[in-house]
């Protein structure tokens, strides 16, 4: 995720975060249209925002498991 938030500005990354909360899998259409809307369109920035969705999907699940863990370890 830090990977691909590398290579979008600040404001792109708070767009996609805030897409996220309202659609966590946007598919094809939906990148391209986020592409477009910055005027940015071509498959290699598409893929960026998928890549970005992808990840942040990827890292959700791993957040509850880490709070499970952290007491754990501490003990």
């Amino acid at each position: 995720l830090a990977e691909v938030e590398k290579k979008l500005n600040d404001e792109q990354v708070q767009y996609l975060r805030h897409c996220y909360v309202i659609n966590k899998h946007p598919g094809l259409a939906k990148a391209k249209e986020i592409a477009e809307q910055w005027n940015v369109a071509g498959f290699y920035f598409t893929s960026i925002v998928m890549r970005w969705f992808y990840a942040r999907r990827m890292s959700e699940p791993m957040v509850p498991i880490r709070r499970f863990e952290a007491p754990n370890a501490a003990a």
